[in-house]
């Protein structure tokens, strides 16, 4: 079963698609910038940052005209519900990756080194956050088909949520250890950072929940 709604509906789940897919970039932006964080010279990441800040950009310009798009829309006031929380959380992970990138460059600019430990719990918590913004992606995409596919996404969503979940508290553990010998800006920033990337796969639940709700309140399932 698929959601009727005729020319105008596919129009808004192109547009939803393509900020899914603007929002998933930015992630996969973010961890390239981080991956290349020790290599990469100021001038090179101010330029990535830049490149990521235009992706936010576009998924906001392509957010106004979803909305527009929801409100002509005939569709049902729930299912109008669901699509803009859906944006408004897409909209929240670019955001995210523009704070962390943002935090990154201003590390460069001040020479700061990020201790090799914590490091690899940034990346390793990235890296499963970009994991599950792809699968957002491939949810979005299957909106308006039949619900059954999409919950094994869902659940493999969740499932990067959780990890990372246990993943930022081994890296808080492991700045309070670091901290507790030798204070300096990374105390203050790391913990900031690490949060923010923790929130990226929040967010991706979130859409993953709404999915789950959509199709099962609204009866889409096959």
């Amino acid at each position: 079963m698929k959601i009727s709604g005729g020319k105008l509906l596919e129009e808004l789940h192109s547009a939803l698609l393509n900020h899914a897919e603007l929002v998933g970039k930015s992630v996969e932006l973010l961890r390239k910038i981080l991956v290349n964080y020790n290599e990469l010279r100021v001038s090179e990441l101010s330029e990535l940052y830049t490149s990521l800040s235009d992706i936010e950009n576009k998924a906001d310009s392509l957010k106004r005209e979803i909305f527009n798009l929801v409100k002509i829309s005939k569709i049902h006031p729930e299912d109008k519900e669901d699509f803009l929380s859906l944006v408004f959380y897409t909209e929240e992970i670019a955001g995210l990756s523009k704070a962390i990138a943002k935090k990154l460059l201003i590390f460069k600019h001040l020479g700061i080194s990020i201790p090799a430990s914590l490091y690899s719990y940034l990346g390793e918590m990235l890296s499963k956050s970009e994991n599950a913004s792809v699968n957002v992606v491939k949810l979005v995409k299957m909106y308006w088909k039949s619900g059954e596919s999409g919950f094994e996404l869902a659940a493999l969503i969740e499932k990067f949520e959780k990890e990372v979940d246990e993943l930022r508290l081994k890296a808080l553990e492991e700045t309070y250890r670091i901290c507790s010998s030798e204070y300096n800006v990374i105390c203050i920033a790391i913990p900031i950072m690490i949060d923010d990337i923790e929130s990226i796969t929040d967010k991706c639940e979130s859409i993953a929940d709404i999915y789950r709700l959509h199709i099962v309140s609204r009866g889409l399932m096959g």
